[in-house]
C-alpha cells in the first residue's frame, strides 16, 4: 500500500527555516491526532518511543471505532479478575471483550500492566477489519502483512513488545486498510476518510490520491455541532456573503442567497432571500433546501436555527475568522459537495504560498485602527491583525496595552509613546465617511503628525476585499498586499476601494 500524505499535513510539520525527514511513527501520530483519535500528553507530545500497556491499545482501539459513549455506558462489573472496576480502563475492557475485540491473555484474566506485544496489537487490529475467526491470533502476523498493516514497522517478530509510535503505525495502516468483504476502508466506514489527509493509492499512475466523500457525512461545523449530510445537496441556502463565496471556490451551487454589495453579478440563478441581518423564513422554507449556511452569531440567523430543526432541514452553523477556520470551512465545503479534489487543487497551495510569504517575515511594530463613520477602534484579533503578526509584526494594541481590552477604546498618548513602525487602518462601511471620522478624531491632533508612521509615510488604508471581507481563497493575495506593503512596493494611503 502506497500511503499519500497532503502537503497540508506536510506543511504543518515543517519548521519555518528548515525541514528534516519525519519518522513513519511522526507522521502517523500527526494524523491521527489530527482527526482526533489520539491527544498525546498535557504539552501535546506523542511520546512515540514510550511503551504501550495491553490497556491503553484497547482503549485506544475503543476510541478509534468511535465508540467511546458507548463503552462508558457499560456496568463496571469486569469478567477479568486483574482489572479492578475503578480501574481507568475498566469501561474500555468490558466493552472490548463484549464485542470480541479481546478475549484476555487467559480465561480468567486481561494482562493489566504488561506491554502489548506486535501479535496482540496486530490481532486487536485485524478484529477492528471484521477478522474475528478462531485462527485470527495465531495467524495474526501474517494476516496483517497481508492487510498491509504491518507496513513502515521497524518491528516483525510476534513476541516484540511495540512503543506508542508502533501502534500509530498500525493503527493508521488499519484505518486505511480495506474492511473484511468489503471493497470499503476502516476510515470510511468509520466516517473518518474525509478528514484525513493519508489514503490509500493503488501503483497505476491513473490512481487518485483523492479520497471521495462516503455518505451519509458527519462533519463537525464551527460550534462543534455535529451535521450529517445524507446525500450531496443541490438546494443549498447561504445566509452570508463570505460563506457563499467560498461555497462557490468549492463550485458549489446556491438555490438561494442573502442580498449583498459583496455577491452582486454572482449566483444570478438564485433566489434572493433577505439580507444578512433580516433573512426571509418564509422565502428560505420555499425553497425546500436541503442545506442552510448560516452564522448564529448573528441573531436573526440564530432565531432561524429552532425553524430548521423543527423542519427537519440540515444546517452548517459556520465560523471563518481564521486561515485555520477559512482552511476547515473549506474542506467541509469540498466535502459535502464530494468536490475533494477541489481541496487540493485550491487550498493546498495556497496554504503552500502563505508558508513562503511568512518565511519572509520582517521585524515591526504596528498599529491597526478600525474606521467607521460613528466611531475608531484599536484591533488586534482579527484576520488583518493575524495576517500582520504572522509576517513578523508587533500590534502595539496588545503589547503595550494602549486600549481598553473590552472596549478597544485607545489612550492617544500611549500611540505616541510606542510610536509603531506602521500605521494600518481597516474601513467599515462608507469610505470617505469614515476617513472623516479620521480627520475630526486623530488626524487633527498636532501630535499626530509626529509618530514616526506618519512622518515616513508609511500610512495604508486596507483594501477591503483582502482585509475587511474575509479573503478566503485569496488569503494568499493577502499575505503578499502586506508583504508588498513591507517590502516598500506600495505607496502610502493607496486609492480607497
Amino acid at each position: 500500500m502506497k500511503k499519500v500524505l497532503s502537503f497540508s499535513l506536510v506543511l504543518a510539520l515543517i519548521i519555518s527555516s528548515f525541514a528534516f525527514a519525519l519518522t513513519p511513527a511522526q507522521e502517523a501520530g500527526a494524523e491521527l491526532k489530527k482527526i482526533g483519535l489520539i491527544n498525546g500528553d498535557s504539552a501535546g507530545n506523542l511520546n512515540e518511543d514510550q511503551d504501550l500497556t495491553r490497556e491503553q491499545a484497547v482503549a485506544t482501539l475503543v476510541r478509534m471505532m468511535g465508540k467511546s459513549k458507548e463503552a462508558a455506558a457499560m456496568p463496571a462489573k469486569q469478567e477479568f479478575d486483574d482489572v479492578k472496576a475503578d480501574h481507568w480502563a475498566a469501561k474500555d475492557l468490558a466493552y472490548a471483550k463484549k464485542q470480541g475485540w479481546t478475549k484476555g491473555i487467559d480465561e480468567k484474566n486481561f494482562g493489566v500492566g504488561q506491554n502489548v506485544t506486535l501479535q496482540q496489537y496486530a490481532t486487536f487490529m485485524l478484529r477492528a477489519l471484521g477478522q474475528d475467526d478462531d485462527k485470527v491470533y495465531a495467524e495474526a502476523i501474517k494476516r496483517a502483512t497481508d492487510a498491509e498493516i504491518l507496513e513502515d514497522m521497524s518491528k516483525d517478530k510476534a513476541a516484540a513488545e511495540i512503543k506508542r509510535g508502533d501502534a500509530f503505525v498500525m493503527m493508521l495502516n488499519t484505518l486505511l486498510a480495506n474492511v473484511k468483504d468489503s471493497d470499503q476502508s476502516l476510515a470510511a466506514k468509520l466516517g473518518l476518510a474525509n478528514k484525513m489527509s493519508m489514503s490509500k493509492d493503488s501503483d497505476s499512475a491513473s490512481a487518485s490520491s483523492v479520497a471521495k466523500t462516503v455518505y451519509p457525512l458527519t462533519v463537525t461545523d464551527g460550534t462543534d455541532r455535529q451535521v450529517t449530510i445524507d446525500k450531496a445537496p443541490t438546494k443549498v441556502v447561504c445566509l452570508y456573503g463570505s460563506y457563499a463565496d467560498l461555497w462557490d471556490g468549492a463550485e458549489g451551487k446556491l438555490a438561494g442567497v442573502i442580498k449583498s454589495k459583496n455577491l452582486e453579478g454572482r449566483f444570478t440563478e438564485a433566489k434572493l432571500i433577505g439580507t444578512i441581518g433580516k433573512p426571509n423564513v418564509e422565502a428560505i422554507l420555499a425553497l425546500e433546501p436541503d442545506l442552510v449556511i448560516l452564522s448564529s452569531k448573528v441573531s436573526k440567523q440564530k432565531a432561524l436555527t429552532s425553524i430548521l430543526d423543527s423542519s427537519n432541514i440540515p444546517y452548517y452553523d459556520a465560523r471563518c475568522e481564521s486561515l485555520e477556520e477559512t482552511d476547515k470551512l473549506f474542506k467541509d465545503f469540498c466535502a459535502i459537495l464530494d468536490h475533494n479534489d477541489v481541496y487540493q487543487n485550491k487550498m493546498i497551495p495556497m496554504i503552500a504560498d502563505i508558508n513562503k510569504l511568512k518565511a519572509q517575515k520582517k521585524d515591526f511594530t504596528y498599529l491597526l485602527l478600525f474606521s467607521s463613520a460613528k466611531s475608531i477602534k484599536t484591533k488586534d484579533d482579527n484576520i488583518a491583525a493575524e495576517i500582520i503578526d504572522n509576517l513578523g509584526g508587533k500590534n502595539i494594541t496588545k503589547d503595550y496595552k494602549i486600549a481598553d481590552e473590552e472596549s478597544k477604546q485607545f489612550s492617544f498618548e500611549k500611540i505616541l509613546e510606542a510610536n509603531p513602525d506602521y500605521i494600518f487602518i481597516q474601513t467599515m462601511g462608507d469610505v470617505e465617511k469614515a476617513k472623516s471620522r479620521l480627520e475630526k478624531d486623530i488626524y487633527a491632533n498636532a501630535a499626530w503628525s509626529s509618530l514616526t508612521a506618519v512622518k515616513e509615510k508609511r500610512l495604508y488604508y486596507l483594501p477591503k476585499d483582502l482585509f475587511m471581507f474575509k479573503p478566503n481563497l485569496k488569503y494568499a493575495d493577502a499575505y503578499q498586499y502586506m508583504l508588498d506593503i513591507l517590502e516598500g512596493k506600495i505607496s502610502s494611503e493607496p486609492e480607497s476601494k
